[in-house]
């Protein structure tokens, strides 16, 4: 991390624990005593002191030292009750850390399904272009977060910036059961990425043969012609 986004970050954290020292009637001389509880208590996997510094006045939007949200510090370590005290005391549902990651991103690549649904119904946005919770599941091959987000509406086929969609993902790392979920929501066989592969491609570069197999089934069922390097999956 660069030095001035360790100095921002600080900056944003003295920023919104300002409401929490008033509300305790901290002073300026032991808010740093206060910061380090907290930076302590998250470093420690404290839920309990988190919780009970939320419940008392601090801001549920602040972030880590390294830039995360609570959020999605708690959906990233899979800790469903803290996120349900977040999301109660008013934690932004969509707020991203600093790569883009959004707390439904976290929990979708941990494969928390439980967290996941939580935050969904408080409103996260799962269906958009570029890395998104649908890729995440896929890409770890989390059968029950996908058929979540594909529920939800989430499109199978919106893809990374490097043009791979959850279907390539999900055949390059062997997740035939993922795969026959986006299948059958409509994922597209024909797309490629940016370097011009395809998941059945993709597939194979793997020695993932079943599900290159099983890929160009589906293709031969919609009457679309055998994918480059057929021969090898017949």
């Amino acid at each position: 991390m660069r030095r001035w986004e360790g100095k921002r970050i600080i900056v944003t954290w003295m920023a919104c624990l300002a409401p929490f020292f008033a509300s305790v009637g901290a002073t300026a001389e032991n808010g740093a005593a206060i910061y380090a509880q907290l930076q302590r208590a998250l470093a420690q996997e404290d839920v309990e002191t988190v919780a009970s510094l939320v419940a008392r006045g601090l801001d549920p939007n602040v972030s880590d030292r390294e830039g995360n949200p609570l959020l999605v510090w708690a959906a990233r370590r899979g800790k469903t009750e803290l996120v349900s005290t977040l999301l109660r005391h008013g934690a932004s549902v969509n707020q991203r850390n600093l790569v883009g990651e959004t707390a439904l991103m976290a929990a979708a690549y941990g494969g928390y399904t439980q967290i996941a649904a939580q935050l969904i119904e408080a409103g996260a946005i799962f269906d958009h272009d570029g890395w998104n919770p649908l890729i995440y599941a896929a890409m770890q091959g989390h059968t029950a977060i996908v058929d979540l987000l594909l529920k939800a509406g989430a499109n199978p086929n919106r893809a990374s910036e490097n043009g791979m969609t959850p279907l390539m993902w999900a055949a390059r790392n062997g997740h035939a059961a993922v795969v026959a979920r986006l299948l059958t929501h409509g994922a597209d066989t024909e797309a490629r990425s940016d370097r011009g592969y395809t998941a059945v491609t993709l597939a194979l570069s793997k020695g993932e043969t079943a599900i290159a197999q099983q890929i160009e089934a589906v293709r031969r069922q919609k009457g679309l012609p055998p994918t480059q390097l057929n021969l090898s999956i017949e």
